[in-house]
């Protein structure tokens, strides 16, 4: 792995274990830091993250919310610490779009191993960015500021919700994931499994980003499970 890697680590109250610190600069030497969503934004948009790291605090859920904001336009992982091994926390973590859950007192070897794969899949994904501020996968290119797509360098046309769905099925490639989060994360509504309005507007956004003619991607429905961005 590559020791140019960018982390950036929200922490509101500067309360990171050292060893986990001391984990992460054993990976690289570019580790920012950020106790506000607006520092947290400027930082992101002068570099090239790999990995953000929220440290969560009971009394501050603003890292869920921030996290959940930037996964829509970002493919960048992250992991939460929190302060203890509680389930509600861990499901928060990961219904904002966290990868990885740790609790502040988990094993170093483990908290070390995880922080260095996910960086390197990370410098490895076929995702790449071809300028800041967008994805790009074969010959799909997403600005994630306007949420509008090229292909080919034409553009595709994204209404608003399908550039959305994009996004959020493009920053977890090659995973399954729920219909139901991903309705109720863009639609801010309940989900209603025995609606047609999330698989009309995948199959509009399949269309005009051109799934049918192109063996770099492809969004695929699992039956009974999700949707995945797949990659070759």
């Amino acid at each position: 792995m590559s020791r140019d890697a960018t982390i950036i680590i929200f922490d509101k109250y500067h309360g990171i274990r050292r060893m986990m610190l001391n984990c992460l600069y054993t990976l690289t030497d570019n580790i920012l830091y950020s106790d506000n969503e607006d520092a947290l934004r400027s930082i992101a948009k002068k570099h090239t993250v790999d990995l953000f790291v929220f440290n969560v605090y009971p009394d501050s859920p603003e890292a869920y919310l921030i996290c959940r904001n930037l996964r829509f336009k970002s493919g960048t992982p992250a992991i939460f610490i929190t302060p203890k091994q509680e389930p509600i926390l861990k499901i928060n973590a990961y219904k904002c779009g966290g990868d990885v859950v740790f609790s502040e007192d988990c094993d170093e070897d483990e908290f070390l191993a995880a922080s260095e794969r996910i960086i390197q899949k990370q410098q490895i994904s076929p995702l790449r960015e071809p300028v800041r501020g967008s994805l790009g996968c074969g010959r799909l290119i997403v600005n994630t500021e306007s949420l509008s797509a090229l292909v080919d360098g034409v553009s595709a046309d994204l209404t608003t919700k399908e550039a959305l769905i994009l996004l959020f099925l493009m920053k977890r490639a090659n995973q399954i994931v729920p219909g139901r989060e991903i309705y109720e994360s863009i639609w801010e509504d309940e989900y209603n499994p025995d609606s047609c309005v999330l698989r009309t507007h995948i199959c509009n956004l399949k269309n005009k980003i051109g799934t049918d003619s192109t063996d770099d991607y492809d969004i695929v429905a699992v039956r009974g499970a999700g949707y995945s961005f797949v990659t070759t």
